[in-house]
């Protein structure tokens, strides 16, 4: 699914503080306070962007988490795998559009002052996988970084 959120402007997601990104294997945020929990950590280390794994959440969407973040997600139609990217308000703010490809990668588009920046969360099977989950998702992946627009 594939979502476009023009903007006219592009916002400075780089400002002096710099632009902080991390990716985090949470292991599902499906319990009640986990979400707010998960708004707070962001928060305390001043992160913009993170990309999350293994959050075993269904379908795709988007969500507000904590008092300004947000949470996207792309996952399957069983609570296996899925890969979410938090933002802050400034990152959401600069989000262009974004698209959940499967339930192992998400691809989301962003403006700031020196042109856009493409973030792909993966969530890569393991040695111990079948082949042909490794080949469809190696795949998917390819496919998906042949996208990719220039900066």
């Amino acid at each position: 699914m594939l979502t476009d959120v023009r903007k006219t402007d592009r916002l400075n997601l780089m400002d002096q503080r710099g632009l902080r990104t991390s990716t985090w294997n949470v292991l599902t945020p499906n319990a009640p306070a986990s979400k707010n929990l998960l708004s707070e950590e962001l928060r305390k280390n001043k992160v913009s962007i993170t990309g999350l794994t293994e959050t075993r959440l269904t379908g795709c969407g988007e969500e507000r988490i904590g008092n300004s973040d947000s949470l996207l997600w792309s996952g399957g139609s069983t609570r296996r795998n899925g890969v979410d990217l938090a933002l802050n308000s400034l990152a959401r703010k600069a989000l262009l559009l974004h698209e959940a490809v499967s339930d192992r990668l998400m691809k989301a588009r962003f403006g700031h002052k020196h042109g856009k920046m493409t973030v792909i969360v993966c969530y890569a099977p393991t040695s111990n996988s079948g082949d042909v989950t490794k080949e469809d998702f190696y795949s998917a992946l390819s496919r998906c970084l042949a996208t990719v627009l220039p900066p």
